[in-house]
């Protein structure tokens, strides 16, 4: 799936999803929150190298209408999972949760402290690109990541 984040100002940004089967998904979208919540999504679902949050769940066909519901009663157990990463990691990623504290409440042996730096990374690098791209053009990301490959 390819994702493309359009810059339109410093408030609004365009969503658009396009799966391999050719259908598209797209939505303009207020950027202070979403944008920071949906690079977040890429940044835990890539380190975890999980296909069954947002991201795999968006590539597969449900709709992001569907996803962006917060009570949407038949959410698989691992979008709930992932929900509950990405929350938290937010607050990592902005300096108010230390990473060893956000290691502790996620109570799960895989999410480590490799882990949190890995995704700290990743969204420097997001966090990065986008602040760079100026107005009108399009930030380009897969599902699944590049990186996958190897």
């Amino acid at each position: 799936m390819h994702i493309r984040l359009t810059k339109l100002s410093d408030h609004r940004h365009r969503f658009e999803a396009a799966r391999a089967d050719g259908s598209v998904e797209a939505a303009e979208l207020e950027t202070r929150s979403l944008l920071v919540h949906d690079l977040t999504h890429y940044a835990v679902e890539a380190q975890a190298r999980l296909d069954g949050g947002f991201y795999g769940l968006l590539a597969r066909g449900v709709a992001l209408e569907r996803l962006a519901d917060a009570g949407w009663a038949g959410a698989p157990a691992s979008l709930q999972r992932v929900e509950a990463l990405v929350g938290p990691m937010q607050a990592v990623v902005g300096g108010s949760l230390p990473a060893q504290r956000y290691v502790e409440l996620a109570g799960d042996e895989a999410i480590t402290s490799a882990f949190v730096a890995g995704v700290v990374e990743r969204m420097r690098r997001l966090q990065g690109e986008w602040r760079a791209l100026p107005y009108g053009q399009t930030m380009a990301l897969a599902w699944p990541p590049t990186d996958w490959e190897r």
